[in-house]
């Protein structure tokens, strides 16, 4: 949100601008009747040149959201399995269980505070490390079983840290999976493109062309900047909450 207040008087200023200067410059540039020419051509075609690229913002708007809301399923499952392994060592011998347990609340903590790692594209080394010394701990669990039922609760264990180790990798896949530059300067491109459709085929009243051009290039900034924000779900104003974490700490250390 915080971007949005920053950024967002900026775009207002600039889309004014843009609103004022291209319809006067176009009008003076383009006779109505190019513009109309033009406009008539490309609608003889089966629609306007620039219905591709509005698709292509709002595909990545979906794709992205859809990202997000994939990296707090992994962040709740991946929590939801180490819960899981922090109540099964319960049942073993406190010798076995404990520092298990205390594994668990290591990593929980060091997961909470790995946001601004994965906002970088990258583990937190101390996450990195706190878990695979919980992994380790727990697949040697059912090594150190004394009879069969706590080789059940360790083989059970097993398999819900099994599973959250997969949850930790969707999670770090999708700290990695930023927007390339490439793909901005396309947008960029895209966006300079649309605004100038708009410009030379609108014929309209002065002041009309105005509020359309105004229009669309409000839209084509919003959609850009939400795209921006959406771009890693671990950074900006749009991110997945680690709180999940930090309430499986509580939970551990003090008891629901």
């Amino acid at each position: 949100m915080h971007s949005f207040i920053v950024i967002g008087p900026i775009l207002l200023v600039v889309a004014v601008a843009i609103a004022v200067i291209v319809p006067l410059l176009v009008g003076r540039v383009l006779p109505d009747h190019h513009r109309e020419g033009l406009l008539k051509s490309t609608l003889a075609t089966g629609g306007t040149l620039v219905s591709p690229f509005m698709l292509v913002l709002g595909f990545m708007v979906v794709v992205l959201w859809g990202q997000l809301n994939d990296a707090q399923k992994a962040i709740e499952r991946e929590v939801v399995a180490l819960g899981d392994i922090a109540a099964l060592v319960e049942n073993l011998p406190p010798s076995v269980g404990q520092p298990v347990h205390d594994d668990v609340v290591a990593y929980a903590a060091a997961a909470a505070a790995e946001w601004p790692s994965l906002g970088d594209g990258y583990p937190s080394p101390d996450a990195a490390l706190a878990f695979h010394t919980l992994r380790d701990a727990v697949l040697a669990l059912p090594r150190q079983a004394a009879d069969s039922a706590d080789a059940t609760f360790g083989e059970k264990a097993v398999d819900q840290m099994l599973a959250a180790q997969g949850y930790r990798s969707d999670r770090i896949s999708a700290a990695t999976q930023n927007i390339q530059g490439v793909l901005w300067v396309v947008l960029i491109v895209g966006t300079i493109l649309y605004l100038a459709y708009v410009a030379v085929t609108d014929t309209g009243p002065l002041r009309g062309r105005m509020l359309m051009m105004f229009l669309a290039v409000a839209v084509v900034a919003l959609i850009l900047m939400l795209i921006s924000m959406l771009d890693n779900p671990f950074s900006g104003d749009v991110q997945a909450d680690p709180s999940a974490f930090t309430d499986l700490v509580t939970t551990l250390t003090t008891g629901p």
